[in-house]
C-alpha cells in the first residue's frame, strides 16, 4: 500500500563549492529565520487542527495545505543545510525541488488516535531525532527555553552534513552513500511531522526501503538478513543479562584481536596479501561482533553462538 507521504529525490549529486563553503556560514540564516516564524504559526494551527479532526474527524483542505507546505519547507531547507541537496531551496514550496516531499490529501482519521496522537508519535520523534532528518516538534524544548524543532542539530544528519561539507569541497560532489543516509533521515522525519501535524493518520514507516530504489554498491562485506522479526518475551526482558557472558568475551577477543591486526598489517604490508588464516580469524571476530550486536540490539532474535561462525 502506498505511502502517503513519499519523500522523492532527483538530486545528480553535483554540489557547488561555493555555496557548500558559505551554507554553514550565512546561507542558513534566512532559511532557519523563515523557519522559526513559520512554526510559530504551526504552534497554534495545530492546536486548531486537533479540534477540528477530533470533532470532525477530519482536515480540512485549508489547514492540510497549510501545515503540508510546513513540511515541504522544512525537509528542504534541512535537505540543504545538510548537502543532500545543491539549489538553493526558495520559501516557494510549489516550486519543483530536487529533494521533495508528495503529501497525499486529506483523509478520515481514527479520533483517538488524534487525541493521543502526542503521546503516540513520542518513539517516532526519538527515531526522527537520531536519524538526523528533524526530530522535534514545533514549539519550546530542550535547553530552557531555546527553539527545538525541524532545524536538525544532531543524530546522524549532523555527521552527513560535516562529511558531506569536507568531501563536496574536495571533490564538487556528494558521496551518494552520505547522500541517501541523509535523504533517509529526511524521508521519515517527513512522516514523522505529518503524523504529528495531523497531516496523515498513517504512523511514520521506519522501512530501510525508504526511497525506492536505493542500491547499495556491491561490497566484499556483505549484511546477511533473514531474521523473522518473531521475539519471545522472555528472551527479551533478560536479553542483557543474556548477552553479559558475550560481553566477557568479546572484550577478550578484541585484545587478541588487536594483536593479530598489527601482524596482519606488517604481513600484508611485506607481501601485499593477508594470509588465510588471520583472514579467517578476524573474519569470524567481525561476524561475532556483528551477532552480539544485533542479539542486544533486538535486531536478531536468536541467542548468537561464540564463535562467529558463517550462517550461525
Amino acid at each position: 500500500m502506498p505511502r502517503p507521504v513519499r519523500l522523492v529525490v532527483t538530486d545528480d549529486l553535483q554540489r557547488s563549492r561555493l555555496t557548500v563553503f558559505l551554507r554553514p556560514i550565512v546561507l542558513w540564516i534566512p532559511l532557519v529565520f523563515v523557519y522559526v516564524l513559520w512554526s510559530i504559526g504551526v504552534f497554534f494551527v495545530v492546536i486548531a487542527a486537533w479540534f477540528v479532526v477530533l470533532f470532525s474527524g477530519r482536515l480540512n483542505e485549508g489547514l492540510h495545505s497549510f501545515l503540508s507546505a510546513y513540511i515541504r519547507f522544512t525537509t528542504r531547507m534541512n535537505a540543504y543545510l545538510h548537502l543532500i541537496s545543491n539549489p538553493w531551496p526558495g520559501f516557494d514550496t510549489d516550486a519543483a525541488y530536487p529533494v521533495d516531499v508528495q503529501i497525499d490529501g486529506p483523509t478520515r482519521q481514527n479520533r483517538w488516535s488524534v487525541f493521543f496522537r502526542l503521546f503516540l508519535a513520542l518513539p517516532a520523534l526519538l527515531l526522527a531525532a537520531v536519524t538526523g532528518g528533524g526530530g522535534g516538534a514545533p514549539g519550546f524544548g530542550r535547553g530552557g527555553g531555546r527553539w527545538s524543532g525541524g532545524a536538525s542539530t544532531g543524530g546522524t544528519g549532523t555527521t552527513v552534513a560535516i562529511l558531506g561539507w569536507f568531501a563536496s569541497l574536495a571533490r564538487g560532489r556528494m558521496p551518494q552513500g552520505l547522500r541517501d543516509l541523509g535523504a533517509y533521515g529526511l524521508g521519515y522525519s517527513a512522516q514523522t511531522y505529518s503524523y504529528l501535524l495531523l497531516v496523515t493518520d498513517r504512523y511514520p514507516s521506519a522501512d530501510p526501503r525508504l526511497l525506492d530504489p536505493m542500491d547499495l554498491p556491491d561490497h566484499s562485506v556483505r549484511l546477511d538478513l533473514r531474521d523473522q522479526l518473531a521475539r519471545p518475551r522472555l528472551v527479551v526482558f533478560f536479553r542483557l543479562l543474556l548477552a553479559l557472558p558475550h560481553f566477557v568475551w568479546l572484550a577478550l577477543w578484541t585484545v587478541a584481536a588487536l594483536l593479530a591486526a598489527i601482524v596482519a598489517w606488517v604481513a600484508t604490508l611485506v607481501t601485499g596479501q593477508l594470509p588465510n588464516a588471520l583472514h579467517r580469524f578476524l573474519s569470524a571476530y567481525v561476524r561475532y561482533a556483528a551477532h552480539l550486536e544485533a542479539f542486544v540490539c533486538l535486531v536478531g532474535g536468536p541467542f548468537p553462538g561464540f564463535t562467529g561462525a558463517e550462517a550461525s
